[in-house]
């Protein structure tokens, strides 16, 4: 590009710039290249102008040395595209992947800002911020700018679903720290019933079996695979679990119940009030048969199903034994006398219609 004529320039850190960028790639001897040269140069006129200032005394003058540099016009309709380009990218923060490719488009916006771009041959110079030609004007420039917009937004989209996979990843694991859990929390309540009792038996059954799912859980590789059977494996757990709750509350459920269905009572013999037991067939039925049922059913059970199953019926007996403290139950006593069948006794007690 030919120079449409020469303008003069103060010698500042603009114009030490612009002789950087014409001497950039260019091999220069530290003590012979331009920079150099041009200090030298005019070292003697900044020594003569300070000492005229100091004989003067102190004043607001500074010494602006000029230069003669060949000047190429930017065009109204370039210059408002540069001014464009320059506010756009005040406004970008890319990420980190991309400073190599927005390299070029800040040196080109630095330069505008500094006002360089009227003193440089603006073809060669775009050819040298983007070598492989693609960039030869303003607009392209504006499109390359696009074009690192997508790609900073593809990037912050993998960005944040990276961070979401991370944070559900890490959250999914916590969860299954949390499963190992369960087995600790039945072997607690296993130390607590008692040696080689019905119960205790009841409760190592249902830990074996928690051991058991979570040993088959851990053959699964894959971190979807994992995913994909922790919900069920989570709720067979927690089944087990508070099954083994209600196993081990049973003595204290009965404790309940018993105390539940003792009247105090006047004697007229001694002159002082008893506790007396009543409703002691529906009351045996449940300490003497089922209690004893409940805690078979757990040493044969090993599927969440059964021990929901067996979790539900518990507590169905116990309202069904609350409420029918308060009802008439000679017929159901009578049926209940000698009987000794848990699935008859478990008909008779939880039937709705039981008197």
């Amino acid at each position: 590009q030919t120079p449409a004529d020469y303008d003069t320039v103060r010698l500042d850190e603009a114009f030490l710039r612009l002789v950087a960028i014409h001497t950039r790639g260019q091999h220069q001897p530290a003590a012979g290249g331009p920079v150099a040269g041009l200090l030298r140069r005019y070292a003697a006129t900044y020594d003569r102008v300070d000492r005229h200032l100091d004989s003067l005394g102190v004043g607001g003058a500074l010494p602006y040395p000029s230069v003669r540099l060949p000047h190429y016009p930017l065009p109204a309709d370039e210059a408002s595209a540069y001014a464009r380009l320059s506010t756009a990218l005040t406004q970008r923060d890319w990420p980190t992947e991309l400073d190599s490719a927005a390299a070029p488009l800040r040196e080109l916006d630095r330069s505008y800002q500094m006002g360089l771009l009227p003193y440089l041959d603006r073809p060669a110079y775009l050819r040298r911020l983007w070598p492989d030609g693609s960039v030869l004007t303003a607009a392209a420039a504006r499109s390359r700018l696009d074009r690192l917009d997508a790609r900073s937004d593809e990037l912050r989209t993998a960005e944040r679903e990276r961070l979401r996979r991370d944070t559900a990843e890490r959250q999914f694991a916590a969860a299954e720290q949390f499963l190992t859990a369960r087995p600790c929390a039945l072997d607690s309540l296993i130390g607590l019933a008692g040696v080689r009792s019905s119960r205790r038996m009841g409760l190592e059954n249902l830990s074996i079996q928690t051991k058991k799912l979570l040993d088959e859980y851990g053959l699964l590789g894959s971190y979807a695979a994992r995913r994909a059977a922790y919900p069920v494996l989570d709720t067979c757990l927690a089944e087990f679990t508070a099954l083994g709750r209600a196993l081990y509350d049973l003595p204290a459920a009965g404790d309940s119940l018993e105390r539940r269905y003792t009247d105090r009572v006047w004697n007229n013999f001694t002159a002082t009030i008893m506790e007396e037991t009543v409703k002691k067939r529906v009351l045996e039925a449940y300490t003497d048969v089922l209690q004893p049922h409940f805690y078979a059913r757990a040493r044969e059970l090993s599927s969440c199903a059964a021990a929901g199953a067996l979790r539900r019926q518990i507590r169905l007996v116990h309202d069904r034994l609350t409420v029918l403290r308060g009802q008439d139950t000679e017929e159901l006593e009578d049926e209940l006398r000698g009987q000794r069948d848990p699935a008859v006794v478990l008909r008779l007690i939880t039937s709705p219609t039981s008197r």
